[in-house]
């Protein structure tokens, strides 16, 4: 298989188009989950990541919501101290309701820079800024061409999380969501929705974990980053991570696609657990 790859978030012009990730989510916009529209289920549990040195963030504005109370475009300001460099915006995925998240390592962490890591939610038509987030784990692969993935902890609870689901066959309908950041680089909109399908997985292991790799055509833009790939039942699959300008083996020929990264269950599991134990039995309260 040969690909080129480019990272989707924060780094590398969009590779889609807000019209063209609308377009790939029609097909879905019936479905429902638990009473929910699939767009609001997948929305209430998506984050923004935004990383940076010596983070402020300021100036929230609500701009427009659908009659259910989805987010249909909202942004906020981001601002960096004088002689900050921005490191990255991206997305993430509630996992664990004791308020831990998995996202892409490339939105929180840059050359060994220690990073300030915020997420934002939208909730009850506005958004909510919560307290800077703690990297429980975070592994990249630098080739690009494996593991990419970051397990996030925040000291409030999460009303709402993923299920995981099944390893995706391939051609299965996929789902995404995902924050965009605009060309000027300080406003955030949330979020977009949008669908596609599997076009192959394959397995990897790097500093000892194990991890599926799957390669899916859901258009992705720059800030998409972290943020879930699902299936039609709402289940989550992995966190998107990158975009490829093609992919090539001998099945397929050549098609674009994207890749999600998707951790051993068990690895995952036991990591959270390990970390919650270590903090409540220091602290005797959720961290």
């Amino acid at each position: 298989m040969a690909v080129a790859v480019s990272f989707c978030g924060g780094c590398v012009a969009p590779k889609a188009t807000l019209i063209g990730q609308d377009k790939s989510f029609q097909p879905y916009e019936e479905l429902s989950v638990g009473g929910q529209s699939m767009r609001n289920y997948v929305l209430l549990r998506t984050a923004a990541v935004i990383s940076g040195e010596g983070l402020e963030l300021k100036e929230f504005r609500n701009n427009s919501f659908s009659a259910d109370g989805t987010p249909q475009e909202v942004s906020a300001k981001v601002y960096f101290k004088p002689g900050v460099k921005k490191i990255a915006m991206g997305s993430a995925a509630a996992v664990d309701r004791r308020g831990y998240l998995v996202t892409a390592a490339h939105c929180i962490e840059e050359g060994g820079i220690e990073v300030d890591v915020f997420l934002m939610f939208s909730r009850s038509k506005a958004l909510q800024v919560l307290k800077k987030a703690r990297i429980v784990w975070s592994g990249r692969d630098p080739s690009g061409n494996g593991l990419d993935f970051a397990v996030l902890k925040i000291a409030s609870p999460l009303n709402y999380v993923f299920e995981w689901g099944p390893m995706p066959e391939n051609d299965e309908s996929v789902l995404g969501v995902g924050v965009s950041n605009e060309a000027d680089s300080t406003a955030l909109s949330i979020m977009a929705a949008f669908g596609g399908r599997v076009l192959t997985t394959y397995e990897r292991q790097k500093s000892g974990v194990k991890s599926a790799i799957i390669c899916h055509d859901c258009p992705l833009r720059e800030g998409n980053s972290g943020g879930p790939l699902i299936n039609r039942e709402g289940q989550l699959l992995g966190a998107n991570f990158a975009v490829y300008r093609s992919v090539e083996s001998f099945v397929m020929g050549y098609k674009h696609g994207s890749y999600a990264a998707r951790p051993d269950a068990e690895w995952l599991a036991e990591l959270i657990e390990q970390d919650y134990a270590a903090l409540t039995g220091k602290m005797g309260r959720n961290p």
